[in-house]
């Protein structure tokens, strides 16, 4: 059964927790898969699967969809997502724009983890810390201002702090999902996370979780 699926990567459940990734093309996108995958079994050139064992491999779309997911999931799924992408901005890449079907739930055991895995809306960073846009991206409901308000490609005037807006909409729709608002977490450090990604100005937004 597959449980995801991009033009470059699938997720297939075999039996008894055997999971089987199929990523295609990995060289052209080595850094990215690298931010969270150990070992790479090689198929071919072009080719790489990966078997992998787990209790529960799930997309984020599904667990909320299903009510599975709780404040303090809420919380997790920022700062795993935060640690992917701050790793991500060290080799000046960034995703601009988050989505619910993309970021996949691992669960092995009591351990278990969040990732962004559709390397198509992975862009890369200049040195003014712009995103390099040469490429269409989906502009849903987590996009910044200013990327909804981007028409032409190329463009290297968005900051990569788009990325930040983004990230914060996504978990508070997740907190909307429990009947949560940002007033119900109010002086969390969650809350104060998600306020400093929200700021309207691009310049002041900050990733950051104290």
């Amino acid at each position: 059964m597959i449980i995801y699926q991009t033009k470059n990567i699938t997720i297939t459940f075999l039996e008894n927790n055997k999971y089987i990734f199929e990523i295609f093309e990995y060289i052209q996108h080595k850094t990215f898969f690298d931010t969270f995958l150990n070992n790479i079994n090689v198929k071919d050139k072009n080719n790489f699967k990966i078997t992998i064992f787990a209790d529960e491999i799930n997309t984020l779309d599904y667990l909320l969809n299903n009510d599975i997911i709780t404040e303090m999931d809420c919380k997790h799924i920022f700062l795993f997502l935060l640690k992917q992408l701050k790793n991500l901005e060290k080799d000046h890449l960034i995703i601009p724009v988050y989505n619910l079907k993309d970021i996949i739930y691992f669960k092995m055991g009591d351990n278990y983890s969040y990732y962004f895995l559709n390397n198509s809306y992975i862009f890369n960073i200049d040195k003014s810390k712009n995103i390099i846009i040469n490429k269409l991206f989906i502009k849903n409901e987590f996009a910044s201002n200013e990327l909804q308000n981007l028409f032409e490609i190329p463009n290297t005037s968005i900051l990569a702090t788009a990325s930040y807006w983004s990230l914060a909409k996504l978990i508070e729709y997740c907190l909307k999902n429990i009947n949560k608002t940002l007033l119900d977490i109010k002086y969390s450090k969650l809350y104060w996370a998600l306020k400093k990604c929200l700021e309207k100005n691009p310049k002041h937004r900050y990733l950051i979780f104290i």
